[in-house]
């Protein structure tokens, strides 16, 4: 075991490539990359790398089994992961998914959000000169915490904490096994250990507000407030959470108030100064998130902020004169001897990757053949990357899957509580190529020109909602039944494996 955690440790977690897997299992049928996908995520997500009591997760494993951390919690790691768990979520219906979202969404909002609504870049490892102090306990500290004996020694036996410990003389909480087979192995009923358990965790999270907590680095970085804001949009999604909708609003408004200087964005801010331009990658990021926060709201206003990012980085950034593909810096920057361009994915997604993906999104929405034609030059720009290492561009082989297939078109009309549940039907299906678009009633010519999806649709004439599903130019007839909506998205999942 030893050999084999140090043979293979430290243990990244790659978000993209998880993305791409459930894309390859979704295209070919491949069992073996959706086996893929739902081990790691459960490993992660039952693992010592996730925060059991307060949610989140850390940087990476200094072992192969995810179960050591590093203890350091990064804003774009779990900016990146919420997206792969909601879409395991939707493919497996497993709960572990939805909850290791729900408690990774709550933290971002309790404790990596900043007074102005932002989203900081960093949490610490170290408490007091020590790495892990404030995340790892001893059975003692439980003990004091849980004042039910029985409880206490089910939470130990569930979290692995022991006298010895597992972490410098202290254990790091993660789980082997799931609650059914936890409990025949405790010898108790399912409903005894769950209860042990939350009750456990909830006593933990109270008592753990009482230790020197690791120093926060609030610099707030549009890239990766981007990201997140994707993030907090599709949770809500998936899960109709208002308070997460909420935080990517407030989140937007800050960027698009503070961070767009003089018609361009800025690369970050802290303690009131945004002095640096911003990459191509803030751009794409933030460009992405206001995409995916124009689905989760239907405000317009986040559609028309993402068409000037869009136009700002092409104008900005994009190769005109040459083979194509994004810039990352901006021309005439003196600080750099040369202008260079990656489409490699590494922590983080490159700027190109997030471009294409997003300009098709955009282009699929608002009709707008621009943005499509600068997606398919980038896609045209790294197709040799594509075909001979799809691993090293993951994020673009999704945006080329998106591109061959075309989108799926989802509307829906009529008033927010009368479309829920089409809405909660659509959201609990996997449909990775969807754009999505909503409204009350029919919308006015100037809003109508930015979503054409959308011109002329209205409520039935019962002022029922009603949804429609289109792909390439043909659409359903107007759908009122949840039933028929959901087989119509099944159907639609099918055909693209096909």
């Amino acid at each position: 075991w030893e050999e084999g955690a140090k043979k293979h440790a430290p243990k990244f977690m790659v978000p993209i490539q998880f993305e791409y897997a459930l894309d390859y299992h979704l295209c070919t049928g491949d069992p073996a990359a959706k086996d893929y996908l739902q081990l790691s995520l459960l490993k992660m997500g039952n693992g010592g790398i996730f925060d059991a009591v307060r949610g989140g997760f850390f940087r990476y494993s200094t072992d192969a089994y995810w179960f050591a951390p590093h203890f350091e919690k990064m804003l774009y790691d779990n900016a990146l992961l919420v997206p792969v768990y909601v879409d395991a979520w939707q493919v497996t219906a497993k709960p572990l998914f939805a909850d290791v979202v729900r408690e990774t969404l709550h933290y971002i909002v309790r404790e990596m959000t900043s007074r102005n609504g932002g989203y900081c870049a960093a949490q610490d490892a170290d408490t007091e000169g020590e790495e892990g102090k404030y995340f790892v306990w001893t059975p003692e500290q439980v003990e004091e915490v849980i004042d039910d004996e029985e409880t206490a020694r089910l939470f130990c036996a569930y979290y692995d904490i022991t006298p010895q410990g597992n972490f410098e003389g202290s254990s790091i909480l993660h789980t082997d096994a799931d609650i059914v087979e936890q409990a025949r192995l405790l010898g108790v009923t399912e409903p005894v250990l769950q209860a042990a358990v939350d009750d456990g965790r909830r006593r933990l999270f109270d008592a753990r507000s009482w230790r020197t907590a690791p120093t926060r680095d609030d610099k707030i970085l549009v890239a990766w407030n981007g990201m997140m804001i994707s993030a907090m949009s599709r949770g809500y999604e998936a899960f109709g959470e208002t308070v997460w909708l909420d935080s990517a609003r407030t989140a937007a408004q800050f960027l698009v108030d503070h961070l767009i200087v003089e018609g361009g964005l800025r690369h970050s801010w802290k303690d009131g100064q945004a002095p640096v331009g911003a990459f191509q990658d803030d751009y794409a990021a933030l460009l992405g998130g206001l995409v995916d926060l124009y689905e989760a709201s239907f405000e317009p206003k986040w559609l028309s902020t993402a068409v000037m990012l869009a136009d700002g980085m092409i104008e900005r950034f994009w190769d005109a004169a040459g083979e194509g593909g994004f810039y990352y810096t901006e021309e005439g920057r003196h600080d750099l001897l040369v202008r260079t361009k990656n489409p490699y994915d590494g922590a983080t997604p490159s700027g190109n990757s997030m471009a294409a993906l997003a300009l098709l999104r955009l282009a699929a929405l608002t009709g707008q053949a621009r943005f499509q034609q600068v997606a398919v030059g980038t896609l045209q720009a790294y197709s040799g990357l594509l075909e001979n290492a799809p691993a090293a561009c993951c994020l673009m082989a999704c945006a080329l899957s998106q591109y061959r297939s075309g989108p799926l078109e989802l509307t829906f009309v009529g008033a927010p509580d009368d479309r829920q549940p089409l809405l909660r039907a659509a959201h609990r299906s996997y449909l990775p190529n969807r754009v999505v678009a909503g409204a009350d009633t029919i919308l006015p010519d100037e809003i109508a020109e930015l979503l054409p999806l959308l011109a002329g649709r209205g409520p039935g004439a019962d002022g029922g909602a009603r949804a429609y599903v289109c792909r390439d130019a043909s659409c359903s007839a107007p759908v009122q039944d949840v039933g028929v909506l959901t087989d119509l998205l099944q159907a639609s999942v099918r055909s693209v494996g096909g």
